[in-house]
């Protein structure tokens, strides 16, 4: 287990929610991600997404980060590429904070 989540890439707001939701329910699991790169802008689901606003996603994916982060013992490296997306505040702070 700790190979297969030591290098994490979330595509989209989807992916990025439903991951994160995983991660923050099996903490167990989440204590293995080295290297979490989040790019919120890549949506790759073939499905329709309720239209919402750039920045609404952006605080959604940011806050989902930010309630795993106290689980990401092994984190030394964090990305996010959202060119348009600014993420909440909060989330840089409970990343330092680990």
């Amino acid at each position: 287990m700790p190979a297969l989540y030591a290098d994490v890439e979330l595509h989209g707001a989807e992916q990025s929610e439903r991951t994160l939701g995983m991660l923050l329910r099996r903490p167990d699991v989440a204590r293995h991600i080295r290297r979490l790169a989040v790019h919120p802008e890549d949506e790759v689901s073939c499905r329709p997404r309720e239209q919402t606003r750039a920045w609404d996603n952006a605080g959604v994916v940011s806050r989902c980060v930010m309630k795993v982060a106290p689980h990401l013992d092994a984190l030394s490296h964090f990305e996010w590429d959202g060119e348009d997306m600014l993420p909440d505040d909060r989330m840089w702070v409970e990343l330092r904070a680990r």
